[in-house]
């Protein structure tokens, strides 16, 4: 029998910045670095694969626009993020942490969210939100915010 070892790669013990208290979401971004949700730090970190090194990219404190309640979701290096605090669709700019609503109730058309939680990144850069509180998966517009 052939027993696999699942390293942690960033922990209070591997890695310095601040500590993680609840990750959710996981991206990875063009150059190999992981990107990850912290709900109760209500932040996006940038995580370094090989230190574990965390860096904050986008909080309340470090960059401007509606600040985080509850990031769960993320996807892809394009930084797109499901917050069900703001009932909304975020994207951040991965260099300056500022954040922009991207879809919520008073931007886009279509049902608002109630929960949104998963997030992806289709091939022609439609956005795909899960949303358990409309029991129902939504394609956005990330232009439109529809």
């Amino acid at each position: 029998m052939v027993r696999l070892v699942r390293p942690i790669l960033s922990d209070v013990s591997i890695g310095s910045g601040p500590a993680f208290i609840s990750p959710r979401g996981i991206a990875i971004e063009a150059d190999g670095s992981l990107v990850v949700t912290d709900q109760v730090l209500e932040a996006v970190l940038r995580v370094d694969p090989i230190s574990g090194d965390r860096t904050i990219i986008s909080d309340a404190n470090k960059s401007s626009g509606p600040g985080f309640l509850a990031p769960v979701g993320i996807a892809d290096d394009s930084l797109v993020v499901v917050d069900p605090g703001l009932k909304a669709v975020l994207r951040v700019d991965p260099v300056t942490g500022d954040r922009t609503i991207i879809s919520n109730a008073s931007f886009g058309s279509g049902p608002g969210f109630v929960q949104p939680r998963g997030i992806a990144v289709e091939a022609d850069g439609s956005l795909v939100v899960t949303d358990p509180g409309l029991q129902a998966v939504v394609r956005v517009n990330p232009l439109s915010g529809d």
